[in-house]
């Protein structure tokens, strides 16, 4: 996406419906897998052992892409920062959530 495209803000997801889709089912299979995973400790079938792994599952969101075709260039050093910025906050709220969710995961469970 370069910056004089329309629609383009910097700091912002400039995503269109395809890649909010392909993010969709990434969340979902990943959320899935976590649950899955809880289950199977809760069931006995896993080890309580590996239940700190539900954090890798929960981590995979903070994705920046989900495929081909997903990027662009950005030519504008300002809007390179913006979106560097911006991706870098989703990726420290994405670990911190996924940290904490496994915390409390493993209280409850462990």
């Amino acid at each position: 996406m370069a910056t004089d495209t329309n629609g383009y803000r910097p700091g912002y997801c400039n995503i269109g419906e395809r890649q909010r889709r392909s993010r969709l089912l990434v969340s979902v299979a990943g959320f899935t897998v976590a649950l899955l995973l809880v289950a199977g400790v809760v069931a006995g079938a896993v080890p309580r052992e590996l239940l700190v792994a539900v954090f890798v599952p929960l981590a995979v969101l903070n994705r920046y892409d989900f495929g081909r075709g997903a990027s662009g260039t950005v030519d504008d050093p300002g809007a390179q920062q913006d979106d560097q910025l911006q991706a870098v906050k989703i990726t420290a709220v994405s670990l911190l959530l996924a940290t904490l969710t496994t915390g409390l995961v493993v209280v409850l469970f462990g």
